[in-house]
């Protein structure tokens, strides 16, 4: 009996451990996914997130890890399912596999459309520079095109396995060890490029609430200093500017654009006193 309870404390340590691995494993992948696609973001504009403490970059990594994996889990799980009955070898599945692959895409589908109008709605009365329509536009557009570039290497992995169990080694149906490693590498420089999508065609469009950037129109309030600086390219009345678009603001830095001119200005955060918004 306590050797029972023994190996029952050790399975629910070994348990808890595995689980504090993945989560911690989940935390760092989104960390680091949310800091590239902030900087691919504000690099447009010849900003860079040099400030690594912001939790921000959870939820922006969050934010892609879970719309990644929403949208291809279908798929995914149509060419795991396809997979196992090739393996089986049997006849007249053809028809069955058309369907199945209609129907993971179509759960992609269904997932993008719903996620570019949920991500839309919130915040609805704040002032963003675009209206709902585009946002919404550009989250569908930016989903598609990320999710056929994560998809892509998973798509080719499946096609060359299965040509090579049926052309090159119909024995074996162990995946050969230059596949993984190809598909492997294909798989890492595409989610780099699925990042870039992301903050071009995703992360501009979606409110801050829901780890997105999408700019909206301020109005700065200066410090005594600035507003005192001759050559201020920011036109000021009783140190208010006028209004201005909010590209960025992090701990140190407020990035703004001005409208009229297109220039982009970095403020230093200490001669910020407010943001009207």
């Amino acid at each position: 009996m306590a050797k029972e309870k023994e190996d029952l404390s050790e399975s629910v340590v070994s348990t808890l451990r595995n689980l504090a691995g993945l989560l911690g494993l989940i935390g760092a992948a989104s960390y680091v996914a949310g800091y590239l696609i902030s900087n691919f973001y504000i690099g447009k504009f010849g900003g860079s997130a040099f400030n690594l403490v912001q939790s921000r970059y959870f939820a922006t990594g969050g934010l892609f890890l879970i719309l990644a994996s929403l949208n291809l889990i279908g798929p995914i799980v149509t060419f795991a399912i396809i997979d196992k009955a090739e393996k089986r070898e049997k006849r007249g599945d053809a028809i069955k596999n058309a369907i199945l692959v209609f129907l993971g895409f179509l759960l992609s589908a269904i997932t993008i459309w719903y996620s570019g109008i949920i991500l839309t709605s919130v915040n609805s009365s704040a002032n963003f520079v675009l209206t709902e329509e585009i946002r919404r536009m550009g989250i569908w557009l930016g989903l598609l095109v990320t999710s056929i570039d994560l998809l892509t290497p998973v798509l080719f992995f499946f096609i060359a396995k299965w040509v090579s169990q049926k052309w090159i080694d119909k024995k074996s149906q162990a995946v050969p060890a230059w596949l993984s490693l190809v598909f492997g590498s294909l798989a890492i420089f595409l989610f780099i490029i699925s990042l870039w999508l992301f903050s071009e065609f995703v992360y501009p469009y979606v409110p801050p609430s829901f780890g997105g950037n999408a700019p909206i129109k301020v109005q700065i309030v200066l410090s005594d200093y600035l507003s005192g600086t001759e050559g201020l390219p920011i036109h000021h009345a009783g140190g208010i500017s006028e209004t201005v678009i909010l590209i960025d603001q992090t701990p140190t830095s407020v990035l703004i654009l001005l409208p009229e001119t297109g220039r982009v200005i970095e403020i230093p955060y200490s001669e910020v006193k407010g943001i009207i918004r």
